[in-house]
């Protein structure tokens, strides 16, 4: 047997550890090709595999930035100190 014909997103959520919602909605945006069976959303595996590798090396770079050190790291905020009395309760 070479594989399954389709995954559902419940199936394909499975595999990339993620929840069929996700997969559902990448369905919706058209991120991810998929095609129905009643109501239901089918994938079938040679979509789900050139969504992975256009994914893993697409617009959100190369993949090959081996940088783990942020350019700019974020700034330590002081909490906000309120002046006065403390306040013990509302008035309504």
């Amino acid at each position: 047997m070479a594989g399954p014909y389709a995954y559902t997103p419940k199936t394909l959520g499975a595999l990339w550890l993620v929840s069929p919602t996700t997969i559902v909605n990448l369905i919706r945006n058209r991120r991810l090709k998929a095609f129905r069976v009643g109501r239901q959303y089918r994938i079938r595996p040679e979509d789900a595999e050139a969504y992975r590798a256009q994914e893993t090396t697409g617009p959100r770079g190369s993949g090959d930035d081996q940088s783990t050190e942020m350019e700019h790291p974020p700034q330590a905020t002081k909490p906000k100190v309120r002046s006065g009395p403390p306040i013990l309760f509302r008035r309504l």
